[in-house]
């Protein structure tokens, strides 16, 4: 079953068991507007549909040959009868103490499945590039150390006490 909403004009396949023999409340995923759908009214706004494609389609409704007349749609009063004021209470206006009922049922418009990206579990970090910049690092101060003691050696020694050179064989 087709369901139309009446404020956005957005259509939405719905299975008729969903929407049940006394009707439900739904819900547009496009407006977020909310109303009664019964399976009747579908029913009447797929007939008055499938009316006026049939009506604009037929050879007889040529150019210039006047218009098709159509019957109202079956949520509008008779023409016999006034429509009531915007005022009034039993128009369809609603007041602001009014409360909305929530939905029973939200129509959404199906999702396609292969419009998710793929989940994919993140790759376990190894150890093994820190623990080697950590290495490299430590043998970078190492030569540079060995570097300063090798040009600055002979103010390392005057500066040495006699008895560490004795014992060192400098």
């Amino acid at each position: 079953m087709q369901v139309t909403c009446p404020n956005c004009g957005a259509r939405y396949a719905v299975d008729p068991l969903a929407i049940g023999p006394v009707g439900r409340i739904v819900q547009c995923a496009r407006c977020a507007n909310r109303w009664l759908q019964t399976v009747a009214a579908a029913a009447a706004q797929a007939a008055a549909r499938q009316a006026v494609d049939a009506a604009m389609n037929s050879p007889q409704t040529a150019p210039g040959s006047g218009a098709v007349a159509v019957d109202a749609p079956s949520g509008s009063p008779p023409s016999g009868e006034p429509s009531p004021s915007p005022g009034s209470s039993l128009g369809s206006a609603r007041s602001s103490e009014e409360i909305e009922p929530v939905p029973d049922l939200v129509i959404r418009p199906p999702r396609q499945r292969n419009s998710l990206p793929a989940v994919i579990a993140p790759r376990k970090k190894s150890p093994l590039p820190v623990l080697l910049g950590v290495g490299f690092g430590v043998l970078i101060v190492i030569v540079a150390i060995g570097v300063a003691v090798y040009f600055y050696r002979e103010p390392i020694l005057a500066k040495m006490p006699a008895e560490w050179r004795d014992f060192l064989h400098l």
